[in-house]
């Protein structure tokens, strides 16, 4: 019951922001901002909706990552990296919103930002290391 009172109603608030993103196109822009530090991880484009995805919910983020590596999208490193960076972000929008309810809105985007940016970074790094040491 509980969950049903406190995590679902999150879930659909997020579920009900990312698709008036999508719908008003302000998704793009976030796809934009992301795309420098993707690129910069040696990850192709199609991580950038990956990524957001998974803040909605981390195991759609996993599954579009799969079905990325079974197209052929995505090399083995290119998984490594993603899923580590994946793994390191906020657990979900849903997490976030809980975040706000119990720190307050400004600690909570502090926490957002602050996480994606060591995700980023030690995707950014992870990638370096794997390529200089010929690991794949």
């Amino acid at each position: 019951m509980w969950y049903l009172r406190e995590a679902l109603p999150l879930f659909i608030i997020g579920t009900i922001i990312l698709f008036v993103l999508d719908r008003t196109g302000a998704i793009k822009y976030i796809i934009n901002l992301l795309s420098p530090a993707v690129k910069a991880m040696g990850l192709p484009a199609e991580m950038n909706k990956i990524f957001i995805i998974g803040f909605l919910r981390r195991d759609y983020g996993s599954a579009g990552m799969y079905d990325l590596f079974t197209q052929g999208i995505l090399t083995p490193l290119n998984a490594v990296v993603s899923a580590t960076t994946l793994t390191l972000f906020v657990p979900c929008i849903a997490q976030f919103f809980v975040m706000i309810k119990e720190r307050g809105m400004a600690i909570a985007i502090f926490n957002l930002i602050f996480t994606m940016v060591v995700a980023f970074t030690v995707g950014f790094l992870l990638n370096a290391v794997l390529v200089a040491a010929g690991l794949f």
